[in-house]
């Protein structure tokens, strides 16, 4: 999943064990989908604007919702 980690609750940064992580309701859902379809999710951190550019169906489930 692509997304720009910038809209909580959506999607924001927290710091676990010294390594920013993605989180919120939008990185809960992708996991759920993952989980449910068997595959493991990736989360790539990108702004905004380069997130619809980078955007293919074959390479993330969605980006940027927003």
């Amino acid at each position: 999943m692509g997304t720009s980690p910038d809209y909580a609750p959506y999607e924001f940064l927290v710091n676990r064990n010294g390594k920013n992580q993605v989180v919120g309701l939008d990185a809960q859902i992708a996991q759920k989908i993952a989980d449910d379809i068997g595959v493991k999710l990736q989360i790539k951190q990108m702004d905004f604007d380069s997130c619809w550019s980078h955007w293919k169906p074959v390479r993330s489930i969605w980006c940027c919702l927003r």
